[in-house]
């Protein structure tokens, strides 16, 4: 695979399986604590942040992966991705939580996904020895 086709895919793919693993945690906990749409308590908000912030560093380990090469930039891309969707989906949530929350949603799981990239690499290296 051409090389630029693999960035652009490790990215993607890395954003998707974080996505993924937010929606279905995000529907199992809604179903689980009983929440009513538009009303997130702070025990909810708290447990969407952690489980939120392990998807990105699977989402990053998962960019590294397919990567392979400079893991880290790929990561930084993924996180960038994050950071800018993140910042355009809670245009329409303002008011609805509070602020703290939306500012660690958008900057800890960019770090997260680096995290797990950086995870990935040092994975990766230490199996080459």
């Amino acid at each position: 695979m051409p090389s630029l086709a693999r960035s652009i895919l490790a990215v993607i793919v890395g954003y998707m399986v974080m996505m993924l693993a937010v929606i279905v945690l995000t529907l199992i906990m809604v179903k689980t604590m009983g929440l009513k749409s538009g009303h997130p308590t702070p025990g909810y908000l708290a447990v969407n942040a952690g489980y939120s912030f392990l998807a990105a560093a699977i989402g990053g380990f998962v960019t590294a992966s397919i990567a392979r090469i400079k893991p880290l930039p790929h990561a930084a891309a993924l996180a960038v991705l994050i950071c800018v969707l993140t910042v355009v989906s809670y245009r329409g949530y303002r008011g609805n939580q509070p602020f703290w929350y939306q500012v660690a949603m958008v900057i800890v799981p960019s770090l997260c996904a680096i995290a797990g990239a950086a995870l990935q690499a040092r994975n990766a290296s230490s199996t080459n020895i």
